[in-house]
């Protein structure tokens, strides 16, 4: 039997701008050790597994669209490598894209590279606004560290209801309708443009990156 998830509203809102931005949560994790593919392999299985949107194909019907639930295998959601240009590789898998019809919705790599290790992530932004995502990441190396050293399973992922009203949960009856009552206007018009080129077929995507030093 097909198994079916609801489309929430903001699965909705990002599908809506898919021809604005290319929807992807883009990370970058870098170690001075070679990860345990094995223990990393069983924690994402397991956060899969209680996030089944992550392994799921968007289905657009206008008011009724839905998430259909889909088999994968762990092969596909983890890319692991030994690339002889570590920077072109990372910067490669990041610039990938997820088409929201996809049986996947987020994929992981993995780059050996003199004694170190590179963690990288790209997932759609449908499933998860950026707050979940940071929470995510905590949970998926929580999960890496107690498996890897104890054994504990990595069961550690909250999964509740997606629904944009859970913004409300913490809210009394009050609150929650004076928020429910707000409005703003998201249509003001500005004529700022930034000066693009032409498209070129040699056209690269690339991450901007900048190191920030811990004191500032």
């Amino acid at each position: 039997m097909e198994r079916k998830l609801k489309a929430e509203l903001w699965d909705k809102m990002h599908y809506l701008f898919r021809d604005f931005n290319d929807r992807m949560v883009h990370v970058e994790l870098r170690y001075d050790f070679e990860i345990d593919i094995e223990a990393l392999k069983t924690v994402i299985i397991c956060f899969l597994e209680k996030a089944p949107v992550l392994h799921s194909s968007f289905r657009d019907i206008k008011l009724k669209s839905y998430w259909k639930v889909k088999d994968y295998r762990i092969d596909d959601v983890l890319l692991v490598s030994r690339p002889e240009n570590l920077e072109e590789a990372v910067n490669e898998f990041l610039t990938g894209y997820i088409p929201p019809e996809s049986d996947l919705q987020i994929r992981f790599a993995v780059f050996f590279h003199d004694g170190g290790s590179v963690l990288c992530i790209v997932e759609n932004h449908m499933c998860m606004d950026g707050g979940d995502f940071k929470y995510f990441l905590k949970a998926l190396c929580k999960g890496y560290n107690e498996y890897s050293e104890k054994k504990i399973s990595p069961l550690g992922l909250k999964n509740g209801s997606r629904s944009f009203e859970e913004v409300y949960d913490d809210f009394s009856k009050t609150e929650k309708k004076m928020a429910e009552n707000l409005y703003k206007n998201v249509c003001a018009k500005d004529n700022h443009r930034f000066p693009f080129t032409e498209n070129n077929i040699r056209d690269r995507s690339f991450i901007a990156k900048r190191k920030i030093e811990k004191e500032r």
